[in-house]
């Protein structure tokens, strides 16, 4: 099921995030900004969910050693963040939001997206695992498999 995002309640949540801000409100405390984070997150997990042959094709190279860990991290986030780049840019274009439309299995999807990026990065800030913070390879790979076989459901429903 697909629907078209809703331009119109967006607007009226950005008008309203103005306000809070402008009266100094703690944010999160607002459940009208929690729903304008959703709007936001929707249009970013849309973006990948429109990528996620990209994605499966890296991690199958990563899974069946083609490409290193480092590699595979480094492109992972990579892709992420160029994802998220062009999720804010359609969000300050209302004319292509009113044409954008938000697959409800994107959510999903993007949960599970969260959990490799989570790993990624994790990897990448804390070191090597002999500082005791890192994620040892094989623990690495074994949590990217175990959502691999979890996203493969998205791909086959293609």
């Amino acid at each position: 099921m697909v629907n078209k995002f809703n331009v119109p309640r967006y607007r009226e949540l950005l008008k309203k995030e103005k306000i809070l801000e402008e009266q100094n409100k703690f944010l999160l405390d607002e459940p009208d900004y929690l729903e304008l984070l959703s709007c936001k997150g929707s249009v970013d997990c849309q973006i990948c969910f429109d990528r996620k042959s990209d994605y499966f094709s890296l991690i199958e190279k990563y899974l069946n050693t083609i490409i290193s860990p480092e590699k595979f991290r480094a492109r992972f986030l990579e892709m992420g963040e160029q994802d998220y780049e062009k999720a804010k840019k359609i969000l300050q274009d209302f004319e292509q939001l009113s044409n954008f439309s938000i697959d409800v299995k994107s959510d999903g999807f993007c949960s599970l997206f969260e959990g490799i990026s989570d790993d990624c990065r994790q990897a990448f800030e804390f070191g090597p695992e002999d500082d005791g913070y890192g994620i040892p390879e094989d623990e690495f790979r074994n949590s990217i498999e175990k959502i691999y076989f979890q996203l493969v459901n998205y791909l086959n429903e293609e």
